[in-house]
């Protein structure tokens, strides 16, 4: 694995994040993992990240037993601040499961696979990178050389996170429960 290989992957990442979308969500609802995914179209990010991403999970964990009903106010409570703590930015194209699983070097580069496409707010997928192990400096230079992030993305993280990390609590529970509880209420 080379740094110029993931530096050339972040440029590409910025390139495709550039190409804007007319909305929010996909043409059609698909899977990350076995989870179906919601992809209803919206006009506006936080709507979007609210209505088909956070509370569609937290439902399903509550109904589930392993989210409490003061958990769920907790995720409406964030679902409701989300407007102030997220850059407005226009619709970007999606992996949508980057984590370094789901990506290889190969003899032409980096190779990319298990999407789970829609088009969101970019600092979703830049977040899910930092999930796991995260990727290389380089890939995020490479990234910021060609569509730099706004201020403060770093510390956007864990709003970027949310959504795999509930995606993990519901297909595995266990610990996850907790880092979603403890997500929610820092950034809630």
């Amino acid at each position: 694995m080379t740094s110029d290989s993931l530096g050339e992957f972040g440029r590409k990442l910025a390139g495709l994040h550039r190409c804007r979308q007319p909305f929010f969500g996909w043409q059609t609802d698909n899977y990350i993992g076995s989870l179906k995914q919601l992809n209803t179209a919206h006009d506006s990010w936080t709507a979007f990240y609210a209505n088909c991403r956070v509370l569609p999970l937290v439902r399903s964990l509550v109904n589930s037993g392993r989210f409490t009903q003061a958990d769920s106010r907790l995720a409406d409570r964030f679902c409701s601040r989300l407007g102030g703590l997220m850059p407005a930015e226009p619709p970007a194209l999606h992996h949508g499961d980057l984590w370094s699983g789901n990506y290889m070097i190969v003899e032409k580069g980096v190779a990319v696979f298990d999407p789970a496409i829609y088009c969101g707010h970019r600092e979703m997928d830049i977040g899910m990178t930092r999930l796991f192990g995260g990727f290389d400096d380089s890939f995020y230079t490479g990234y910021q050389e060609i569509y730099p992030l706004e201020n403060g993305w770093e510390q956007r993280l864990s709003i970027t996170q949310l959504y795999p990390l509930l995606v993990h609590a519901v297909l595995f529970g266990g610990h996850y429960i907790d880092s979603c509880r403890q997500l929610l209420k820092k950034s809630g």
